[in-house]
């Protein structure tokens, strides 16, 4: 989808008589929010903004951008942005998520403790229409994915819990829920059912297709548990969770943790991709490795010592 999206955007950079290139770039801003890439989507809507208002196309990009942007920045606890953002709303939102405005405001809500109000928000994104299949499945997916968490954080993960079992069951064939799977998983630990959760990271492991790095990007404060106890029962492939956790966040922070893992295989696969990562902690990480119980991953740290003495 973004391929294609940045092939369209290409071209109209070339060629734009109808000023479709802010729309184009609206789309892309949504897939690389859903990559969990959210200072390239915020730049990409940001410019289309731009673009819209030199076009005189009126106030409706603008106003789909500054939704767009407070739904960003709340999920990253940017608050203070987020309201800023909705404080200059002026349009109906028509044609965009429905219930976006009340699920952002939930989130807000939950993201400053208050969960009586954040689940009122809720309430009103559901009267909106964000639970209701519209157009197709995918607002009802994508809103789903967006509740479950503030819900839960406000004290209401049963209710999370049966909006992600509907969303699950109205899937249609061919359809990837990778990230509701997941948002299942990590339920499904805080009620108690391992077996379930690592059934259902497995699947959504699997779902993520050839790029996982962007379900681990997007639900990464959720997903690192289950992956470490995945990788531990043999779950998932080392290779396979250290590499798409490096794709997720390239510098290191992701994968620090993963040194102490009881696996060889997982210390030996992050310590490969920590000694190359320029983390200011990795020189020190690499050394304490030195004394592993395995001679394979000592060895490997010996080496990787040496070559970051010599070339930091």
């Amino acid at each position: 989808a973004l391929a294609s999206l940045r092939d369209a955007a290409a071209q109209l950079e070339r060629d734009d008589p109808f000023d479709a290139l802010p729309y184009v770039l609206g789309m892309e801003a949504v897939v690389r929010d859903e990559r969990g890439e959210d200072a390239p989507a915020l730049e990409a809507f940001d410019r289309a903004r731009r673009l819209a208002e030199e076009a005189m196309l009126g106030g409706y990009i603008t106003d789909i951008g500054r939704r767009f942007a407070a739904g960003v920045h709340a999920r990253a606890g940017r608050l203070v942005e987020a309201e800023r953002e909705l404080e200059e709303l002026t349009g109906p939102g028509l044609g965009w998520y429905a219930g976006d405005a009340e699920i952002t405001r939930a989130t807000i809500a939950a993201g400053r403790g208050a969960h009586t109000e954040a689940v009122e928000w809720a309430e009103r994104a559901a009267a909106a229409g964000a639970l209701e299949p519209w157009r197709t499945r995918v607002p009802f997916w994508r809103n789903t994915a967006l509740l479950a968490p503030v819900l839960v954080r406000a004290g209401r993960p049963a209710w999370g819990r049966e909006l992600i079992e509907g969303a699950l069951a109205a899937r249609p064939p061919l359809a990837s829920c990778a990230r509701l799977l997941a948002l299942r998983s990590w339920l499904r630990t805080l009620e108690g059912d391992e077996v379930g959760a690592l059934e259902d990271i497995a699947s959504a492991w699997e779902e993520a297709g050839d790029a996982p790095e962007h379900l681990v990007r997007r639900e990464r404060p959720r997903l690192e548990p289950l992956l470490w106890t995945a990788l531990e029962r043999g779950i998932l492939p080392p290779g396979e969770v250290i590499a798409a956790l490096e794709a997720a966040e390239p510098g290191g922070s992701a994968l620090l943790a993963f040194i102490d893992h009881p696996l060889t295989d997982v210390r030996r696969s992050a310590l490969r991709s920590i000694a190359a990562s320029g983390h200011p902690d990795a020189y020190a990480r690499v050394q304490a490795l030195e004394h592993d119980p395995d001679e394979t991953v000592a060895a490997a740290a010996r080496a990787s010592r040496t070559l970051l003495a010599r070339d930091p």
